[in-house]
């Protein structure tokens, strides 16, 4: 059985382990993707048996894991003072705050950490994105999408980390919304 606060903090453990790298990878201002792959690494504990912990993971099933977000962005910006203050400056995160119409199409997107049975959408559990030191609103809009109970996918939990001043921070997501502890 899966446990959502369990998970939390095996992912917090791992991600703590591997602090050490982590902080030389940021001085060094490497890719956000080598700091995913270095945490995938340390989340073997969740490795067991038909669950897999895949890093950049951009399929579903046989074909390209997709996802239409059009309606979560022109709800997040309907609501746009019940959302926290977005820092990234990524050209999605641009798109998504300007007054143009957001032009979405069932794009590959793959997210940067999932731990999963592969091939099987009731087996999704936790779906991760990471972020150096930004809040990134396309990061967020995934996750909602992604754990949300009436979309494909539905993982059990979603996790945005990101290291302001070289420390992880941490936001959950489960059932579609952010998590409010």
């Amino acid at each position: 059985m899966f446990n959502i606060d369990e998970a939390k903090n095996k992912v917090k453990f791992a991600v703590e382990e591997a602090m050490p790298d982590i902080r030389q990878l940021l001085h060094l201002k490497v890719n956000e993707r080598t700091i995913s792959c270095l945490i995938s690494n340390f989340l073997v504990d969740f490795s067991v048996g038909e669950i897999s912990v895949d890093a950049e993971y951009d399929k579903h099933k046989d074909g390209a894991k997709e996802m239409t977000l059009k309606n979560f962005i022109n709800k997040y910006r309907e609501n746009r003072d019940d959302e926290e203050q977005f820092d990234c400056s990524c050209d999605k995160c641009k798109e998504i705050k300007s007054q143009e119409d957001f032009k979405d199409t069932e794009i590959s997107k793959r997210p940067d950490i999932i731990i999963h049975k592969r091939n099987f959408d009731d087996k999704n559990y936790i779906v991760i994105e990471v972020k150096k030191d930004e809040r990134c609103l396309w990061d967020y809009i995934k996750l909602k999408y992604m754990t949300s109970p009436e979309k494909t996918y539905r993982y059990r939990l979603g996790i945005f980390i990101h290291f302001p001043q070289s420390e992880p921070e941490y936001i959950y997501f489960i059932n579609g919304s952010k998590e409010i502890l």
